[in-house]
């Protein structure tokens, strides 16, 4: 009988730490959906306000900015699925994670405004020549 109730008591722990562990990834899920549509918004003021192109300004997007995005959200995917960390563990990591997200944007926007004003400058000496 002791053996069945500690089976019983080990089936409903894991049924709890699963839960929790979905309610952790839907946090870190709304936390990520929320910082990205901010960049996307961001980006798209951005864009307006140096005049850039929006073909150009989709490619970067996409090949530069996305590309990254992605990569740090499967680094997090991984990271809530490692049975190492304890869920405060997880949760933690990953906010950080996104943190650098937005940190790294600021520079991500940098890097387009110079790419930009090159172009924009490459563009005029050759209408010179």
């Amino acid at each position: 009988m002791d053996a069945q109730l500690n089976d019983e008591t080990v089936q409903v722990d894991d049924e709890d730490n699963e839960d929790q562990l979905n309610e952790m990834a839907g946090r870190i899920n709304e936390e990520w959906t929320a910082a990205y549509r901010n960049m996307l918004k961001k980006y798209v003021e951005f864009r307006e306000e140096n005049n850039m192109n929006e073909t150009w300004s989709r490619e970067i997007w996409y090949k530069i900015w996305h590309k990254y995005l992605f990569t740090m959200w499967d680094k997090i995917e991984t990271l809530i699925m490692d049975d190492s960390f304890t869920l405060d563990m997880k949760e933690h990591y990953s906010s950080v994670h996104i943190n650098q997200l937005k940190n790294d944007f600021k520079l991500f926007l940098e890097i387009a405004k110079s790419e930009w004003g090159r172009r924009n400058e490459s563009e005029f000496v050759n209408e010179l020549s």
